[in-house]
């Protein structure tokens, strides 16, 4: 298929039909759709010329994009111009010039949101950097919980053996006693005795 200028009825744009059907296929395939094979011949001319059309609006579009990238307003841009009369060197030592076009460089329309798009970078890596840290956090402090459960045992442990200890304190205290009672009897009885 080709697209002609009116004025001057030379070709603007050209795709051949086997490179559209190609690029069909393909896009029906992905879209779970059937292919050109299956279809009525209506519907693939159809599909043939919304194609080209898709093509050739891309191609517009990719020139359109080339052309704004190299008309941006720049220093290399105004260097290169034949608009500009002054030698580069003037460019560069005429300080109202300098800082005129450094000023209209920096307020120039942001035609493809590159400030947007960098300002979002931005705020996407500060969100990944804050969500690697919240992890982390999040790691240590479930480790931090673990380990006082474990300190809680320990001291539950060190609690009960505590008891024990003093339990058994007061057993021996007991038997101490009973042990000098015993032996206060017996010394009694001994003095008796003599």
């Amino acid at each position: 298929m080709e697209l002609k200028n009116p004025e001057n009825n030379e070709i603007e744009f050209e795709v051949s039909d086997e490179v559209l059907k190609t690029v069909i296929d393909a896009k029906l395939s992905s879209f779970d759709m059937d292919t050109l094979d299956k279809l009525e011949s209506k519907t693939v001319k159809r599909l043939l010329e919304a194609e080209f059309f898709i093509q050739y609006s891309n191609e517009r579009i990719s020139q359109s994009i080339e052309e704004i990238k190299n008309n941006i307003i720049s220093k290399s841009n105004l260097d290169k111009s034949s608009i500009i009369t002054c030698s580069r060197k003037t460019f560069y030592n005429d300080k109202v010039l300098k800082e005129y076009i450094e000023k209209c460089i920096e307020n120039k329309p942001d035609y493809f949101n590159s400030k947007v798009l960098k300002d979002t970078q931005e705020n996407y890596n500060k969100l990944l950097d804050l969500y690697d840290k919240l992890y982390v956090k999040i790691i240590d402090t479930q480790n931090l919980k673990a380990k006082i459960k474990e300190l809680e045992k320990e001291i539950t442990d060190i609690y009960e053996e505590k008891n024990n200890l003093i339990q058994c304190i007061h057993d021996k205290d007991k038997e101490i006693y009973e042990l000098k009672r015993k032996l206060n009897i017996n010394k009694v009885i001994q003095f008796k005795s003599q």
